[in-house]
């Protein structure tokens, strides 16, 4: 479970609650603090929009990754097991698979 705590509420409230359903790899805040993200070991990466609290997750195809390295408001990076990264950008509101380099 993720939970993000957030100074406007009471002290340690649980403001979300998102299952992840497998052991958390990595969890992050992007460059502007608008969303959060959570990398599960099951191949999944969790992401929660901080102003609206919606919640949802990518279901990646490439390898199980151990790191988010947030570039900037609209880009991440996801560092494989496999030693390769992998290129999120944000585009209409989600974030989206754009390449691995």
């Amino acid at each position: 479970k993720v939970r993000l705590l957030f100074n406007k509420h009471k002290f340690r409230a649980n403001i979300v609650e998102h299952k992840l359903e497998s052991w958390v790899n990595d969890v992050s805040f992007s460059t502007d603090g608008k969303f959060s993200f959570a990398l599960g070991h099951n191949g999944t990466l969790h992401i929660i929009n901080n102003s609206t609290l919606e919640a949802y997750y990518i279901d990646y195809k490439h390898s199980v990754c151990k790191s988010i390295v947030c570039i900037d408001d609209n880009t991440i990076l996801l560092v494989g097991f496999d030693r390769h990264f992998y290129k999120y950008e944000l585009h209409e509101g989600k974030w989206k698979f754009v390449n691995d380099l």
